[in-house]
């Protein structure tokens, strides 16, 4: 992992794999014939905000910190074919996950028609005469898990505007991109494509993940008031969210203040509440974790961090596993704490062997140590700008 920021690694395979046993929680509690605990303890069940609010917002910081070099050095024309480019090679993953995902629910030892209705896999039925393939290939509907990307990829297809516009006034960005996101919290129906994520509302989470990148904010944040006492202000308040979201979820408010439902903490629209808890979680977490040599030497973190790397292809096999593990706990009446717990266990275990055989793989381990230098193909230059520009997120008072 050399030349790469651990941290940043580490903050996001955790991350994945905690979507990971959301889907799964999130499949079982709506297939199991009785109510039960879902046995994960995921950032969702510490507050208000969930993993997916940190996939989202250090996508966007990792395109801040990659595509930023590139509009330096190459303009604004190769900066946005480059998003284009990579929001193509989202979509061919999320339409080959798809494709793979049909084929798995359809086999006898995952095929079910109730697994099948719960992830809207069915909208690719005969009966639906091709409305869902051509549906969900333009981007109009999608089958459960799938809808983030289609919102990652959206974000990409406008990254060289999004890029311009920070570097310009990062604090015009953010108002322009506050402003949207404030607009659908006062009409939450704005949602002209219909997705699940409103990507007018997310795309604020994106942006703010650029704009931390480009001005390293958590670092003058931990300059000027120091980490012990940001940790000592954001600890308290995610304290107090988990009890507040504890109160609720258990119905045991205190008798003056009576029963009422917790507002702004809509998934779909980014809810205020739910944006706030979130941004209280980046800074606790970073501030939280080690720097990144002590990282290093760590077993687990090394494993997680691989994940991280590989966040796509591992967000992919996710969905699979999910869907697969759905399939085969309906159909042996496992859908419970014990069996979802042991599926989870084993996602967990394949998700991290799989990361670990992509970076075996990523370092074409066939190609003969003595092989002349000529003879390699030189690495894209996102790779090295995208393992050196992570550390500004942590830099302590410096800004571009």
């Amino acid at each position: 992992m050399s030349g790469r920021d651990v941290r940043i690694d580490v903050i996001r395979g955790a991350g994945i794999l905690m979507i990971a046993l959301d889907h799964l929680g999130a499949l079982a509690a709506q297939l199991a014939p009785a109510p039960f605990v879902l046995p994960f303890v995921t950032w969702t069940r510490l507050g208000w905000s969930s993993a997916a609010e940190f996939f989202v917002f250090f996508s966007g910081y990792l395109v801040g910190s990659v595509f930023m070099t590139t509009l330096a050095s190459r303009g604004f024309g190769v900066t946005q074919a480059r998003g284009l480019y990579r929001a193509w090679q989202i979509y061919a993953a999320n339409t080959l996950t798809c494709c793979v995902a049909l084929i798995v629910m359809n086999l006898a030892p995952f095929a079910d028609g109730r697994v099948l209705a719960v992830t809207r896999m069915d909208m690719f039925s005969p009966a639906a005469g091709g409305q869902g393939l051509l549906g969900f290939l333009t981007l109009q509907s999608a089958p459960m898990f799938f809808e983030i990307l289609y919102m990652y990829l959206a974000f990409l297809s406008v990254a060289g505007l999004m890029l311009v516009l920070v570097r310009a006034h990062a604090l015009a960005a953010v108002l322009v991109s506050g402003a949207l996101w404030l607009f659908v919290q006062w009409q939450p129906g704005f949602n002209p494509g219909g997705w699940h994520f409103n990507p007018y509302a997310w795309q604020f989470a994106f942006v703010l993940g650029i704009v931390f990148s480009r001005t390293a904010l958590i670092g003058q944040l931990e300059a000027r008031f120091g980490r012990r006492r940001l940790l000592a202000v954001t600890a308290p308040i995610l304290a107090g969210a988990l009890l507040v979201k504890t109160l609720d979820k258990t119905g045991t408010w205190p008798p003056l203040l009576g029963d009422f439902d917790m507002p702004g903490i809509d998934k779909r629209t980014l809810g205020p509440l739910r944006l706030v808890h979130f941004l209280v979680s980046v800074v606790f977490v970073t501030l939280l974790l080690p720097d990144g040599a002590r990282l290093v030497r760590s077993w687990t973190a090394r494993i997680v961090a691989r994940v991280g790397q590989h966040s796509l292809e591992c967000f992919c096999l996710s969905t699979l596993l999910a869907y697969a593990g759905a399939g085969l706990l309906v159909r042996h009446d496992a859908v419970g704490s014990p069996g979802v717990l042991a599926l989870g266990m084993i996602i967990l275990v394949a998700l991290c062997a799989a990361a670990g055989a992509l970076q075996w793989l990523k370092s074409k381990p066939w190609r003969s140590p003595g092989a002349p230098a000529s003879l390699a193909r030189p690495a894209p230059d996102a790779r090295p700008a995208r393992s050196a520009q992570p550390e500004r997120l942590f830099a302590k008072g410096r800004s571009p």
